[in-house]
């Protein structure tokens, strides 16, 4: 792929500095422009507790079932859920739109001989077979990431 290539090239804002809304609704603009909706954000620790800080004044308190059931603590701003991510780097912070990713496995079917005997072990036989998967973004420019925020 060609880095230059603005359909396949993801957003990136380097050297955020200051965390503000703004910031964040910007960059869910770019992310819209390209069309995607950025509808999941993640972030470490300390992004996350700036995202919560930042949106405290505007919090409603309200309940989603999907959301208990998958045990999610979660800050939701500007139809973004923003979502503890340990192991997202220091001070970034993901904008994501989930239908831009897709997963891909395949099984390999047995051998052609089916159930083979294995010849290093006495009276044994064995049933060969290989899989795979992979998760895959197939609209990258759908998505941000926001680095270098002070914390």
């Amino acid at each position: 792929f060609d880095n230059g290539n603005a359909d396949f090239r993801g957003n990136v804002a380097t050297q955020v500095g200051d965390l503000t809304l703004k910031k964040i609704r910007d960059q869910k603009l770019e992310c819209l422009e390209r069309g995607g909706t950025a509808s999941i954000g993640l972030a470490e620790n300390a992004v996350y507790s700036k995202v919560m800080q930042l949106i405290e004044a505007y919090t409603t308190v309200s309940y989603d079932a999907e959301w208990s059931k998958f045990g999610g603590d979660y800050a939701n701003f500007a139809g973004t859920k923003f979502i503890l991510e340990t192991r997202m780097a220091a001070g970034d912070l993901g904008l994501i739109d989930p239908s831009t990713f897709v997963f891909w496995n395949r099984d390999k079917n047995f051998t052609r001989n089916g159930i083979v005997q294995d010849m290093g072990r006495r009276a044994t036989h064995v049933l060969v077979w290989a899989t795979w998967g992979a998760v895959f973004c197939n609209k990258p420019n759908s998505n941000d990431i926001m680095t270098g925020i002070n914390t």
